[in-house]
């Protein structure tokens, strides 16, 4: 467990910070299963649907964004307004 949060500690200050989010995120859900497989703790069905809310989040945050369109409806700050 030490060197668990040894490169918990570590693995934000070499990745990038929307990564480092992510991987946070999941840390509850892995823990959780964790604790369903090797303790035998039981999880009630609202747990399993919170588990797979967050699975759900968290591949929403990790499928890349089709950046060929601009959020500012095709214009780029070099256009001309009018």
């Amino acid at each position: 467990m030490f060197v668990a949060y040894l490169l918990l500690g570590r693995g934000p200050r070499t990745v990038r910070g929307s990564t480092a989010t992510s991987l946070t995120l999941v840390q509850p859900l892995v823990a959780t299963l964790l604790a369903v497989l090797i303790v035998g703790e039981r999880l009630p069905p609202s747990g399993w649907a919170g588990l797979g809310l967050v699975l759900v989040a968290v591949t929403a945050l990790a499928v890349p964004r089709n950046s060929g369109q601009s959020s500012s409806g095709g214009r780029t700050a070099s256009s001309p307004v009018g």
